[in-house]
């Protein structure tokens, strides 16, 4: 069961129409553009496209959350939250229900949107996280080749109020937690969105 999204967060940059892609890699295209800058003066502006990302938290029915612990070639371990890129027409709560198969074998029930933003002003990438109920292990997890990714289950309140665990690395939900310490609306967005998910 989901709930309605709202539409997808814009970029601080608007990018016309006429951009051109210059560059397209595996993971970002660099999109370029000739911008007028006062009556006489044009720019070539600059901007970053990706994939969006879906974020998932979910909630066991004992009140833990599910995190993840993962290794990557070139990169150290960290511990952060599940999720990963939103595939062309698929939409974030369907890419966090996939990812959270994909990576831990995990389902969930309801499902409830914390927060959807687009962190970085220069890049055209919209970050959606999700609360979850009810997960529960199902199958075995399908991981990509070099992904090493171990479930980490902590006390869900506990992760609420702060107690985050150690090594813990995650920058989106460390960027929506400073928001929840310093703006009552984000903290009773944090708590409500949690509490659809966590109550039976």
């Amino acid at each position: 069961m989901g709930e309605f999204l709202p539409s997808r967060p814009l970029p601080a940059l608007k990018r016309p129409s006429s951009a051109k892609a210059v560059h397209a890699g595996s993971i970002f295209t660099v999109w370029q553009w000739p911008q007028q800058v006062s009556e006489t003066q044009t720019r070539t502006y600059e901007q970053l496209s990706r994939r969006d990302t879906a974020v998932i938290l979910p909630i066991s029915g004992d009140g833990r959350l599910l995190l993840a612990r993962e290794e990557q070639p070139g990169m150290k371990a960290r511990l952060h939250s599940l999720g990963g890129k939103v595939e062309p027409d698929e939409s974030p709560e369907a890419a966090a229900r996939r990812e959270l198969m994909e990576e831990a074998g995990v389902a969930v029930d309801r499902i409830s949107l914390w927060h959807a933003w687009q962190p970085l002003s220069k890049i055209d990438w919209a970050v959606h996280v999700f609360w979850a109920s009810n997960a529960r292990e199902v199958r075995p997890p399908s991981l990509e080749a070099g992904e090493a990714i171990s479930q980490h289950w902590v006390d869900a309140e506990g992760f609420l109020e702060g107690n985050v665990p150690s090594g813990f690395d995650d920058a989106e939900l460390t960027f929506l937690f400073g928001l929840a310490r310093i703006d009552p609306a984000h903290r009773q967005q944090m708590i409500r969105s949690y509490q659809q998910c966590s109550m039976p």
